[in-house]
Order: C-alpha cells, then structure tokens, then sequence
C-alpha cells in the first residue's frame, strides 16, 4: 500500500521539485540586474516604500501594502521584491493546474501549469512592478470561475468578483475585467438551468458579481488609504482619463492606431498560439464541435474569448492613445497588458490533449488550419519591422527570436505550422504536439535570448553609479532634498529609484551646454549633477567623478514671501507692477516689477523667485536687477523656481524685473482682459552664501 501511494504521488513530487528548479533558475537569471523599467519601478518602489498610502495617485493599495514590506530588507529591497514577485509568479502554478484538471488529465494539467511559469512572462519578476502579482490573482480567478463553478450561484458569483476587486488593487486595468467576468458568470449559471428561471438567476448572478467587485474595492481602499481609497482610477489615472476628453480623443479618432495595433497582437498570438486560435474558432464555427465538447471546455473557450478580448481590447485603445507622443510609441507591442490571460491559450491546448485521437475528415478544421498558417507566414514577413519589441513589454515576441542571428526562429515557426496540420488531422495530437513539442522548442530557443537581456541589465549606467553614490554619501534627510539633473528623463528617474528618497526631485538640462545658474535647481539643497555640463564658475563641486558631480547647499535662509495674499508679507514690505492677488500669485500688469524688501539684502545675495512667462514672453529675456547688478533669465509657460547671486554694495532693498513684452489676452484675441501681462510671481526667498 505504501509503495502505491508513493507511485501515486510521483506525479506532484516532481511537479513541485520542477517548480522549486524554475524559482532558483529565474533568481539567478535575475541576480545583480539593475531596475530597468522606468518610469514604473521607481514609481511603484517610492509608493510602496516611501509614501504612506493615503498620498498616492496610483491605486494599487494590496499590492503596495504587500511590497512595502521590503522596506524590511534595507538597502536590499529590489532584491526581497524580486523575491516575493516570484512567490507570486510560481506560486500561481497550483491554481492554473487545478483549473485545467477540470478538463485534461492530472499530467498534462502539470505540464500545462510548468510551461505558464516557465514562460517568457517569468521576466516581470525582475521589476518592481505588480504584475506578477496580477498573474497570480488571475491565476486564482481563473481556478474558481472554471473549477468551482458547481457553487450556489450567489456564493459562485460573489466570490470571483471578490477576487476581481482585490486584482482592482494591485493593477487599477482590473476594472476593465468586469464586464467579461459578469457575462461569464451569467453564461454559467443559465447554462445550469436554460429556462426563464435561470435566466433571472444569471441576471441577478452577474449583478451580484459586479457588486462584490466594487464592494471588495471600496471597502479594502478605504481601509488602506482612508478617503482616498474611494477613488475609482486614483488622482493618476482620472488626470489621464481627463487630459484624454480635454484633447479631443475619442474612439472615433483612435482607430487606425488602434488597428494597427491589433493586427500586431493578432499576428503575434498567431505565432506563438496556432493550436489554441484553431481549436478556438473551430469551437465557435462548429455546431458538432460544440455539441461534443464538454460543458468544461466549453466554459474555458467563454472565459478565453471575454477575457481575453477584454484585455486585448484595453491593449491596444491604450497603445492608440499613446501614438501621438513620439514615432515609436504607437508601434509598440504592450503585451504585458494581457500576458496574465495567455495562460488561457496553453490550457485549451490541454483541453484537446486528451481527446479522442482518431482522425478527421471535415474540412473546417483544415480550413481554419490553412488560414492561420497564412498569418503565420504573413506575420514572418510584416511584424519585424513595423513593430517595436521591447522586453518590458513583450518578452513573448522577443523569445520567438525573429531576427536574431543565433535564435532558433525559423525552426520554432516551421514547429508551429507543422502541429497546427496535426492539429487539423487530429486534434489531440495537436494539441500534445502543441504542449511537449512546440511550447519546449519555443522556450529552449527563448531562453538564452531572454538571459542575454537579463546579462545586458547587470551593466551599470552612469545613472545607476551616480544614484548609488549619492546614497551612500548622504543622509536621508540630505536625500530627500536632493535635486539631480541630467539630460534624460528616464534615466533620472533610475537615479531617483537608487537616491531612495521621496522627496528627491530631477530636472532635464540638454548635455555639453553651459549650465546658466538660474536654469539650475536652487543651492538651498544638495544638487547631483550627471553629464557633461560647463558649471557656473561660482559652483564648486564637495565631489566629483568624470560623468558626476555632487554639490553641497551654499544657502543661509533668511526668509520668504508668498503672491498670493498680501503684498506686505514676510520679507516683503510691498510690491509695484503687480495686478490683483490669484489662488498661485500675481501677473504683472506693467513693464517693471519692483519689489520692496523689509530689510536691506546683504552684499553676497541668493534670490529664489518662483516665476512663468505669460504668451509671447516665453523664452525672452527678463531682466533682474539689484542695485547695478543684473542677470537675465528666459521663462516657460509653467511656474519655476529662479536661482539667482547677486554682488551688491550692500544697501539694497529692492529688487526689480523688467518684462520683455506685456501684452494683453484682449490683443492677443484669448479674452476681453485688458490687463498688460508678461510674468506670472508665485514666491519670493533670499538668503545668503554660506561660504
């Protein structure tokens, strides 16, 4: 009896040695790599870790929660991050072999969970991002919508939208789940009782369902993030949502870039998912296919189809909206916006692995066979170049290896085509042939690629070196004052992740110039230079390497004024040239702006003036003087902060700003205000040298 059960469990225990072998092998694939999605890692890290939850724009409360305990772990963080992701990424494993079980065999339902976590998918355990978190809270929906569906359909349709609404906060995208989940649960539960009586209960189920959603969401946000938690998209997404309306998007004009995006998502599964497509639409075009299915497989092919199509859907109307801020952007393939439901596609392959093997003799399914093998061979020919493939996106299409000298491709594709004609000839074949020969092929030649990439991550930029540096130097209070510049904004956002402070700030300054000191960040906080920059003369670097540069405060405060009430008000004893008081400060409404300090300045003055240029002042010259001395600053249309030094004779108490061109909105047709305007002031600070 003994030797019996052991034979029995032979099965698990290898399924869960196999599982223990990936988690090493995906560590050590990730070990030493640095963050290289940006700006999401270092959002997500400074939000989980750095930022109570009440102050985020992101509503990701669960999984901020949960990640926010690598806060535990020191300066090591990205490695207990990377760590716990894969928790999560393996650990959905179980969950997608006991949904497939309910409809393909105990080893091929393991097979088909190995292969999942053996996926390209694996290199989102790298990032600090939530999506292996999401791939397991799918996993989870996905074993209770397919495998506990007997349920009493309340309890059946509250509990999946339970798990949906904690999905909601771990990736806010969740949302656009919901209408596929609620048709799903309905299509079950009148599947169960296909009168007028079931059809109330699955009306009644997927409202049911959609309220547990909202219900879980609400509740648990609120119990995270207190009022904030009641956001449907957060202040992050609801700005997106708005500026999207303010511009003028609709679907109407999303649509060719949307469908452009699509035929590179169709041809890209068509590549990698041959046998599941097929044995999809046979499933949909055929009556006897349907009629000889398995209410099981049946259910799955619903699931795919709402699922998939949903996240698909959200795919590429993002991709869409995205098209207009650069060349490459409306090119990109962001797979990882739905990689969580191609576990679906691997389980109908299993669905069909265990059917009967005699072969067929209709023409449908050759039909459909020859169809798909055309895209393919389309698909070989237009996706490379006129899609962007990066690996934070689409790790899926890069591990296909088209293009790549040493890659596999042309075999993995003839792979493809060839269990797609098993596939047609018999059904079961194709999809074994699918499992234990395609799938193994396609992640052999993917791996070394993926690798390759992962390698290429463990190289430091000098961002990386510099954001480490001015870790280890300061103190976090020094930190959290930094201010870092560079030439590229992504970049200094990898420098911000390593500088591990919130309130550390950067600034985009164009390489091999002169860096003016007004266009710089105030001295009044340590400054973190990296690049090539001709530094003012008045600047002396506490240290400096060949690519950057770390400088101390060089500021005494001696006191502030604010625009926005009274003119008399801290250092100020008044104003002229300024019009009426706004929420943000004052225009002027002259062509000089005096200001009229309390006290004398001293003769080594530091002047921070908070200022933006109104119409056609944009990018001139304005004129700041003190006494005989001036310097002139150039001004955008958004308020910024001016650092200025003055040497003065030491009996100043005024500062003046001539305006270049003050101009009405009246006369520049905007409005009827007839007030001469030219400098928006919101804040005025002086202070001293300190050496």
């Amino acid at each position: 009896m003994k030797k019996f059960i052991l034979r029995d469990r032979r099965a698990e225990m290898a399924f869960i040695l196999a599982l223990v072998v990936l988690f090493a092998y995906i560590a050590s694939r990730h070990i030493g790599a640095y963050p290289s999605v940006f700006a999401d890692e270092q959002i997500y890290s400074r939000f989980a870790r750095l930022l109570p939850l009440r102050d985020v724009t992101i509503p990701s409360y669960l999984y901020l929660s949960v990640f926010g305990l690598t806060n535990a772990c020191g300066d090591a963080f990205l490695d207990c991050a990377r760590y716990l992701n894969l928790l999560f990424f393996v650990g959905s494993a179980p969950f997608i072999y006991l949904a497939t079980r309910e409809f393909a065999a105990r080893r091929v339902a393991m097979l088909a969970a190995l292969i999942c976590v053996a996926a390209p998918t694996g290199t989102y355990a790298a990032y600090f991002m939530p999506e292996s978190m999401y791939f397991f809270g799918f996993a989870v929906l996905t074993w209770i919508a397919l495998a506990r569906s007997r349920l009493h359909w309340a309890l059946y349709a509250a509990a999946t939208g339970a798990v949906l609404g904690m999905m909601t906060l771990v990736k806010v995208h969740a949302l656009f789940l919901i209408p596929a989940l609620a048709l799903f649960i309905a299509y079950i539960v009148w599947t169960r009782r296909p009168n007028p009586a079931g059809l109330l209960e699955s009306v009644a189920a997927a409202l049911l369902n959609i309220a547990a959603v909202f219900a879980v969401k609400f509740v648990l946000g609120y119990l995270f993030a207190g009022a904030a938690g009641l956001q449907l998209l957060g202040s992050f997404y609801g700005n997106q949502a708005s500026n999207g309306a303010n511009t003028g998007t609709t679907l109407l004009t999303m649509l060719p870039a949307a469908w452009f995006s699509l035929q590179g998502h169709l041809m890209m599964l068509a590549l990698l998912f041959a046998v599941p497509l097929a044995a999809l639409l046979h499933h949909g075009m055929s009556r006897t296919a349907r009629a000889s299915a398995a209410p099981q497989v049946s259910a799955l092919m619903a699931y795919t189809v709402l699922m998939m199509g949903a996240a698909l859907a959200l795919t590429v109307l993002y991709t869409a909206s995205t098209a207009g801020y650069g060349p490459l952007d409306g090119k990109r393939l962001h797979v990882r916006y739905y990689t969580f439901a191609l576990i679906l596609p691997v389980m109908i392959a299993a669905a069909h692995a265990g059917g009967a093997r005699r072969r067929t003799r209709a023409v449908l399914p050759w039909a459909i066979a020859a169809l798909l093998a055309c895209a393919i061979a389309y698909a070989c020919v237009a996706l490379p170049p006129a899609y962007v493939f990066v690996l934070a996106d689409s790790p899926e299409i890069i591990a296909l290896g088209m293009g790549q000298p040493a890659s596999m491709a042309a075999l993995v594709i003839g792979a493809a085509v060839l269990v797609l004609a098993l596939w047609a000839w018999n059904s079961a074949l194709g999809g074994i042939a699918f499992l234990l020969l395609f799938m193994p092929l396609y992640l052999v030649n993917g791996e070394p690629i993926i690798a390759a990439q992962m390698a290429r991550a463990r190289v430091a930029s000098v961002y990386d070196d510099a954001g480490r540096f001015a870790h280890g130097h300061l103190g976090a209070a020094q930190r959290n004052q930094l201010r870092i510049v560079g030439d590229n904004h992504g970049e200094l956002l990898r420098a911000r992740f390593h500088v591990d402070a919130p309130g550390a700030m950067s600034m985009v300054l164009p390489a091999e110039r002169r860096a003016e000191i007004y266009a710089m960040p105030a001295l009044k906080h340590w400054l973190l230079v990296i690049g090539d920059y001709r530094m003012p003369s008045t600047m002396t670097p506490s240290f400096r390497e060949t690519q950057y540069a770390l400088y101390a405060p060089n500021n005494r405060a001696l006191g502030a004024a604010t625009f926005s009430g009274s003119l008399d008000n801290g250092v100020l004893a008044g104003a002229e040239g300024l019009a009426g008081a706004e929420d943000w400060g004052r225009w002027s409404n002259t062509g000089q702006v005096r200001l009229h300090f309390r006290e004398t300045l001293p003769k080594r003055v530091n002047l921070f003036l908070t200022m933006r240029a109104f119409g056609p002042n944009e990018g001139k010259d304005f004129v700041v003087r003190v006494g005989a001395a001036e310097a002139r600053v150039k001004l955008g249309p958004h308020p910024h902060e001016v650092f200025l030094q003055f040497e003065t004779d030491g009996k100043q108490k005024d500062v003046t700003i001539d305006v270049p061109q003050p101009v009405s909105p009246k006369e520049l047709g905007w409005s009827g205000d007839i007030r001469e305007l030219g400098l928006g002031i919101s804040r005025v600070e002086i202070g001293a040298p300190l050496r």
